[in-house]
């Protein structure tokens, strides 16, 4: 979920608390939507980071040091001429409103004294950081907004500077027992309190008025009509609990890992399955979630813009090899023209000077007529010598043609094999693996010029394989891209291991380290699994899986990496189990969160 009212109000008040009278000692804007403030009290440094990206709109204090490129955007170059080096005199926010004030005091070009306003706006896609002057005007917005856009609101340069438009919602300060039953009682029938509480009360958001139900021991889902007569008091006493989370020293900031994304929020979550995390503050629980969201969205964002590289070559090779087929198809017209010249030689007598077509009985197909187009300009021999040529030139046609066919569908299979590694991959080591793969092939240009900064060792650790135990006790070893596989068959693998692979499609390599024994019915079964759930049909049924000995296992002289050849095969039928993997008792690494 996105940071509530209520949370957001938690956080300035940890804000002002940190940051008063600090000192601003730069800024710095490592991304077009992403600002980090560098802010300095005695004995401590912070760092404020700002976004206005629309799915990780937020601010707070961060541990991680921001990335400086080397020429500012304009809007950074502004903020660093009206703050650097100004004093933080105060922190403000709207009461439950989304939107943090930051004064700051400094002094001009002529030493006079000055006072700028940075106003942080966290509003989903109409996030924004305006800077304003102490009367009000707009010196600029990281995002500019005119009139065409916005009549009622215009975020330019001069424009007098308009707070977004307060939400109509009540007070939940001064919310009282009375007021809270008529706004839970009087409504339509169906209506849920937890939705209630979200729609009416400022600050806050489903997942608040979700929790403030549980809290009060009722179903999050009880409707209005199913409350019973003490139901109402006890959702009220509930409510003032999370409300009074807002004062200091009570809030427990908590996240809890829900599988595809992480809900937090101010107190310990009741509606939320899992662990909860706890934090000693507001802001570092904000830091440690959003960190995880920024990773996850770098992480599909690279993913997406491989998988972008990897389908432009897929559609080129599908075009060459269009063209290729219909090549090859002409070329098979070889045949023909040898049985033409071979006809004409046996014919010449039949065949009239000077005609332009002839049928003569094939005796390559039982005396059945056969229709030969001449040139009327010259004589049957020549005409039949002429066909010989052709079919001396069509024949090496189709050799080169079915060759460069069989060449085009190769790399096919392997541009196949690199769009599943890049569907299997889990961390950002593995999605750089397979961009150093694509480079490496000519798919991608190398790095170079003077922003391009050289991969340190700690980066360049390769990614590893995933290991299994299986139920019977046999090591078995899957390859999630083309490097793994290669390391897992031609390194790891022993002549009398196992090998797995999904038959005809891009998939893992799979060996079960057999240690020279036998390889039970348990094991095998697990180790195909395996094979299907890291593969192309891995959200398929009945999945061929091929297996043989690793020694019957090869890598052709020149072949592309992870490709190979095998045989001495036999085949299981399995349906992928993705439940598999922490049955065996070990999970794969852990994929970047949604911010979803």
């Amino acid at each position: 979920m996105p940071i509530d009212g209520l949370v957001f109000t938690a956080l300035v008040q940890e804000l002002a608390g940190s940051l008063k009278n600090a000192r601003i000692q730069g800024v710095f804007q490592p991304s077009p939507t992403d600002l980090v403030l560098q802010l300095r009290q005695p004995g401590k440094t912070y760092r404020l980071a700002i976004s206005i990206d629309p799915s990780l709109a937020r601010v707070h204090l961060t541990g991680e040091d921001p990335e400086n490129p080397l020429a500012p955007p304009a809007f950074c170059a502004l903020l660093r001429k009206h703050l650097v080096p100004g004093r933080v005199a105060g922190i403000r926010q709207p009461p439950l409103e989304r939107v943090l004030e930051l004064v700051v005091d400094g002094r001009g070009d002529a030493g006079e004294r000055t006072r700028r306003h940075l106003y942080v706006e966290i509003m989903g896609r109409h996030s924004n950081v305006i800077l304003t002057d102490d009367e009000g005007r707009i010196l600029d917005a990281m995002k500019r907004v005119p009139g065409d856009v916005n009549r009622h609101r215009e975020l330019l340069p001069a424009r007098p500077y308009l707070p977004p438009p307060a939400q109509e919602r009540v007070d939940p300060w001064t919310l009282d027992p009375e007021a809270f039953d008529r706004m839970v009682r009087l409504v339509p029938a169906g209506a849920k309190p937890a939705e209630v509480l979200a729609q009416n009360v400022a600050g806050f958001s489903p997942l608040a008025g979700r929790e403030v139900v549980a809290r009060a021991g009722l179903d999050p889902g009880v409707t209005r009509e199913a409350l019973a007569p003490g139901d109402v008091p006890k959702l009220y006493q509930a409510f003032r609990e999370v409300v009074q989370a807002l004062e200091p020293g009570r809030a427990e900031p908590c996240a809890v890992d829900a599988g595809e994304r992480v809900e937090f929020w101010l107190l310990p979550l009741l509606t939320v399955e899992g662990a909860c995390r706890r934090f000693p503050s507001v802001n570092q629980l904000v830091d440690w979630v959003y960190r995880r969201r920024a990773a996850g969205e770098r992480f599909r964002r690279e993913q997406k813009r491989l998988a972008a590289v990897v389908d432009q070559h897929l559609r080129r090779l599908d075009r060459k090899i269009q063209l290729q087929q219909q090549e090859v198809e002409a070329a098979r017209r070889a045949e023909e023209y040898r049985t033409a010249g071979d006809l004409l030689m046996s014919y010449l007598h039949e065949v009239q000077p000077g005609a332009s077509r002839v049928e003569l009985p094939n005796f390559y197909d039982g005396g059945r007529p056969f229709a030969i187009e001449l040139d009327p300009s010259e004589t049957p021999a020549a005409n039949a010598q002429r066909y010989y040529r052709k079919y001396q030139k069509a024949k090496k046609t189709l050799e080169k043609a079915a060759a460069q066919l069989e060449a085009s569908r190769s790399e096919r299979a392997y541009l196949e094999s690199v769009k599943t590694a890049l569907e299997l991959s889990e961390s950002p080591a593995e999605l750089e693996e397979v961009e150093e793969e694509l480079r490496r092939e000519g798919y991608l240009p190398e790095r170079t010029g003077p922003g391009h900064k050289p991969r340190a060792k700690a980066q360049a650790a390769a990614s590893s394989p995933l290991t299994w135990t299986s139920s019977d006790g046999f090591r078995i070893v899957v390859g999630r891209n083309n490097r793994q596989n290669d390391l897992v068959t031609m390194q790891m693998a022993r002549g009398d291991d196992l090998w797995l692979h999904a038959q005809g499609i891009p998939g893992a390599h799979v060996i079960v380290q057999t240690g020279g024994k036998d390889v039970p019915e348990q094991t095998l079964l697990e180790a195909a699994v395996l094979a299907a759930l890291y593969s192309k049909a891995r959200d398929s049924a009945n999945v061929p899986v091929d297996y043989t000995f690793r020694r019957y296992v090869r890598k052709p002289r020149g072949a592309k990496p992870g490709m190979v050849i095998y045989d001495h095969q036999r085949t299981l039928f399995v349906t992928p189990d993705p439940h598999l993997p922490e049955r065996l008792g070990a999970r794969p690494p852990e994929r970047p969160e949604s911010s979803l």
